[in-house]
This record gives C-alpha cells, sequence and structure tokens, in this order.
C-alpha cells in the first residue's frame, strides 16, 4: 500500500511539475505576446507620428502658399488701383485743361466784343 501511495505521490509530483512547467510557457508565451503587441502598438505610434508630422509639414506647406497668392493678389489689386487712379487723373487734367480752355476763350470773345461795343459807345456819345 505505501507503494501504492508512493506512486500516486511521485505521478503527482510529476503532473504538477508539467502543470508548472506548461503555465511558465504560457506566461512566457503571453509575455512574448504581449512584448510583441507593445512593438507593434509602437511601431502604429511611431508610423502615426510620422503621418502627423507629414500632414503638419503639407499644411505649413500650404499656408505659405496661401501667403504668397495673397501677397500677390493684394500686389495685382494695388497695381490695378494705380492704374486706374493715373487714369482717373488723366482725366480730371484733361477736363481741367478744357474747362481753361473755354474760360479762355469766353474771356477773349468778352474782350473783343467790349472792344467792338467801345467805338460804338464813342460814337453816340
Amino acid at each position: 500500500m505505501k507503494k501504492k501511495k508512493k506512486t500516486k505521490k511521485r505521478i503527482r509530483k510529476t503532473i504538477k511539475k508539467k502543470i508548472r512547467k506548461k503555465i511558465k510557457k504560457i506566461k512566457k508565451s503571453l509575455k512574448n505576446k504581449q512584448q510583441l503587441i507593445k512593438n507593434i502598438e509602437f511601431q502604429d505610434a511611431e508610423k502615426m507620428k510620422k503621418r502627423i508630422a507629414k500632414a503638419e509639414r503639407e499644411k505649413l506647406v500650404q499656408l505659405e502658399e496661401a501667403g504668397k497668392l495673397r501677397e500677390q493678389r493684394a500686389k495685382e489689386e494695388q497695381e490695378e488701383k494705380e492704374r486706374l487712379d493715373s487714369i482717373y487723373k488723366e482725366r480730371i487734367e484733361k477736363e481741367e485743361k478744357a474747362k481753361i480752355f473755354a474760360l479762355e476763350e469766353a474771356r477773349r470773345l468778352k474782350e473783343q466784343e467790349e472792344k467792338i461795343n467801345q467805338p460804338e459807345e464813342k460814337k453816340k456819345e
């Protein structure tokens, strides 16, 4: 009977050892898998960071281009305003010259009329 107990004990011991070994293997495997998952997550995080950095760089480039376009549009608007201003100045100068010419012409005609009217007034007197 003692033999049976001893053998049972031995069997239980070996089974326990095997179970412990399997548990250790499973724990080790689980730890490795968790480490792999962390590595994959880290790699995904790195990829995501790179994508974000790239998107930010592209955004900056687009903002710079938009700024350049705004400056160019403002410059073109300024040039157009200056061109129109010069056209209006020329028109105003032409109109002023025409008025001055008309006034001089009217004054000259008035003087001529006065010269003509003066001898007639002398004759009447």
